[in-house]
């Protein structure tokens, strides 16, 4: 979440999009290299 100033001066928190596109990338990324040993 990313502070937005408003022009009449209220503050409002929005999702940052490109934050969060990142994060989704990486957190793809580890799933896909996660893997499953077996004993």
């Amino acid at each position: 979440l990313r502070p937005y100033y408003h022009a009449n001066g209220t503050v409002n928190m929005q999702v940052d999009e490109e934050l969060k596109g990142q994060i989704h990338t990486e957190m793809m990324k580890a799933i896909l290299r996660f893997e499953v040993r077996e004993k």
